[in-house]
């Protein structure tokens, strides 16, 4: 089975620099460790219900997570989201800027982060998810550097990990108030599979599902030798543009 994401560590400084240069950072290069760490839903944790594993026929694009960002899905659930208002956002967004046309959840900031700094770090795994997926896909981040002009693959890439790392706000929050999650609508997540022609062996290739994930207590802070069961849901079941979705 493909792995999830090919080494990017140790590659042209420049490139990182060129695809993350929007969110404000000298270079963004994956640490020791960082792919791993990333994402909890890796064939490393076992996954064998969420991604093909029939090695026998033919697979296209049918790599590991198989959607741009999966793995935000899960730390988005987990987290407390507040409402932040586009006028107050937009000016802090690059990577993501011409995607997100709409109030935002972020995760709660402390009394210490600045509304920049929330958003930026946003960005940084938007970005992140964006490279990792291209790579995993053959294709070199350095040549996608201004996704909105590029091929359909590739804006629905991008489309995908902006929408799950800076999703909308509930309608009519007030700004600093608790959302919930308006997770990627169904058809953010389909476009993405008719656009890169994705296909797998098996029901791997369904946006919308839930189910139950075995990982080690190590990829959730806990200790080494425990285990943790994480559900993990996919997309929204709604067609966007919708209230409930983002």
């Amino acid at each position: 089975r493909r792995a999830m994401a090919p080494q990017i560590v140790g590659r042209r400084c420049a490139l990182a620099a060129a695809v993350a240069a929007a969110v404000s950072s000298p270079c963004i290069v994956a640490p020791a460790g960082a792919l791993a760490n990333t994402s909890r839903i890796t064939s490393e944790f076992g996954v064998p219900e969420l991604y093909s594993t029939n090695a026998a026929c033919t697979k296209r694009r049918c790599v590991n997570p198989i959607f741009p960002g999966l793995q935000g899905l899960v730390e988005m659930e987990g987290a407390a989201l507040t409402c932040q208002r586009r006028n107050m956002t937009r000016q802090h967004l690059q990577f993501c800027k011409a995607a997100v046309d709409y109030d935002i959840a972020l995760p709660r900031m402390n009394a210490s982060t600045t509304l920049a700094q929330a958003v930026r770090e946003q960005e940084i795994q938007a970005v992140q998810a964006y490279t990792y997926h291209l790579a995993a896909m053959n294709m070199d981040a350095w040549d996608h550097r201004d996704p909105e002009s590029g091929s359909d693959c590739v804006r629905s890439i991008w489309r995908m990990v902006c929408s799950t790392y800076l999703p909308k706000a509930e309608a009519g929050c007030v700004p600093g108030d608790s959302t919930s999650l308006l997770k990627p609508c169904r058809n953010t997540c389909e476009n993405y599979i008719q656009a890169c022609g994705v296909e797998c062996c098996d029901e791997s290739v369904k946006c919308v599902f839930e189910r139950p994930l075995a990982v080690s207590g190590a990829s959730l802070g806990l200790a080494a030798t425990s285990a943790e069961t994480v559900l993990v849901a996919g997309y929204a079941d709604e067609l966007g543009p919708a209230r409930t979705c983002t």
